[in-house]
């Protein structure tokens, strides 16, 4: 009987016929491609959620400054560019930390935008470094590299100042 069922299954050419989906490359091939999607699955997930470090917008903004402070400058051009870049980096920690948007304004607008939000010391500090920043960028006022590195650390000093603000006094 059960010969006869063989017989049943031998095509024309003598051959057995098995499908493919029942031969033992099949079965390999599946499970190794099983593996290899739910690693790329982990892997992503593992990326996105895990492998992300969160920083802060205070952290963001003195890295970026930082990273500014270390590029070397050789001309006035790029001197230049490197205050636009620092008016940027200023407009998005200011728009982040107080909720107000900066990004499309010029600096004389954001002087105006920021007058009623922030302390006026923080203000005044501000004031004086947006109008230099305008002046260097647009009229072309001298510049020098020494001046470029303490407008860097001055910004990162105002960045402090409002930091110790939300902290309040007596905490640092």
């Amino acid at each position: 009987m059960d010969n006869e069922k063989l017989h049943q299954l031998i095509d024309v050419y003598d051959v057995l016929y098995q499908p493919w989906w029942h031969t033992k490359s099949f079965y390999i091939i599946a499970f190794l491609s099983i593996i290899f999607v739910g690693s790329a699955l982990l892997y992503f997930f593992w990326k996105k959620h895990m492998g992300q470090q969160s920083f802060s917008y205070e952290q963001i903004a003195l890295l970026q400054l930082q990273k500014l402070h270390e590029c070397s400058y050789n001309s006035e051009e790029s001197m230049r560019d490197a205050y636009f870049q620092m008016t940027m980096i200023m407009k998005a920690y200011l728009s982040k930390r107080y909720g107000i948007s900066l990004i499309n304004k010029t600096d004389q607008e954001i002087i105006e935008a920021i007058k009623g939000v922030l302390p006026l010391d923080i203000f005044t500090a501000l004031g004086e470094l947006f109008q230099r920043a305008y002046q260097i960028k647009f009229a072309h006022a001298a510049i020098s590299l020494k001046m470029l590195y303490a407008d860097i650390d001055y910004i990162q000093r105002i960045i402090y100042k409002t930091i110790k603000q939300d902290n309040g006094p007596g905490v640092s």
